[in-house]
């Protein structure tokens, strides 16, 4: 319970866990407070208040008796990446006397054989509370922002066909918007015609593979029908370039370098700051398997469905 008021983002506590052998072995621990006094009783290490890691289970002493919420007040961030050393953060205002809560499936890959059904009553509720492995990848995605990272790393380890890209490497004078209801890449720059944008980088991806990008913080799942280009036996995935919209009149053309794992993006008519960048999709995905798309560009020569 909270002895004071706490505002979002604040620091509660730093706390650094402890590792004890995943074997038969009793382990007990006893619980220090902050005034240095010792509660006199001896608490066993269980399932229940500890995490398989590896080997190990991690032993988490007063921090163990935190209650699971699915819409929790708290959350934990490591300190320098550690496994065991983190700080617990205010996610919202928390009052005096107000109950602590975490969120279990960020640091509990498949809560070991100690599935419990939630109560918390919240109507984002998962219910069933399995661990981060038996969410739907949906959930998982949502979810993958404050993970730990251990549990992050099982997770990639275990679905080889999962590609996540937390880099977009867009260029500082290029941006992502969505003001117009879908995301486009526009220029904070100029340019004039016969300029290069950018040169751009193209990575292989399996036709099998779910490609998974990180925007502003937070992660989505690309339709790979229409974010990566299909080449057959594989498909390309060309990073922030994967949101540059298409157009019957573009202002930009691909030219694929001579290595074919990178490309520049080529003016074809001069480009003002803050205009949003297109290419004609018809010129490199040849081979293309979505659906068809009815085409907004407006322009005298629009083929109308792309």
């Amino acid at each position: 319970m909270a002895t004071k008021d706490f505002e979002p983002n604040e620091t509660i506590y730093l706390n650094t866990a402890s590792l004890v052998p995943d074997d038969e072995t009793e382990h007990h621990f006893q619980v220090r407070f902050s005034d240095g006094s010792v509660d006199p009783q001896l608490y066993k290490a269980t399932k229940i208040n500890t995490v398989k890691l590896r080997d190990n289970r991690v032993l988490y002493t007063f921090d163990g008796f935190m209650n699971h919420s699915c819409i929790p007040n708290t959350r934990s961030e490591s300190v320098n990446g550690s496994e065991l050393t983190y700080h617990q953060i205010a996610t919202k205002h928390i009052s005096t006397g107000e109950e602590i809560t975490c969120n279990y499936l960020l640091f509990d890959y498949d809560c070991d054989g100690h599935q419990f059904e939630c109560k918390c009553g919240h109507e984002e509720c998962y219910g069933l509370i399995r661990g981060f492995a038996n969410l739907t990848l949906p959930q998982q995605v949502n979810l993958l922002q404050f993970v730990d990272p251990c549990i992050k790393q099982r997770w990639l380890s275990s679905n080889k066909n999962l590609k996540i890209f937390e880099d977009l490497l867009i260029p500082n004078y290029l941006y992502l918007s969505d003001a117009h209801g879908e995301v486009g890449l526009l220029s904070k720059r100029s340019f004039k015609k016969g300029e290069i944008v950018f040169r751009n980088k193209i990575t292989k991806i399996e036709q099998s593979d779910i490609t998974i990008v990180k925007l502003d913080n937070s992660y989505k799942v690309l339709n790979n029908l229409t974010h990566t280009i299909n080449r057959v036996s594989h498909r390309l995935f060309i990073y922030f370039d994967t949101f540059m919209n298409h157009s019957c009149d573009p202002n930009t053309r691909t030219i694929f370098c001579d290595d074919s794992d990178t490309y520049n993006t080529v003016c074809i008519r001069d480009i003002g700051s803050d205009e949003e960048l297109t290419c004609d999709y018809t010129t490199f995905d040849y081979y293309n398997d979505s659906e068809l798309f009815e085409c907004a560009c407006s322009s005298t020569n629009c083929q109308n469905y792309i």
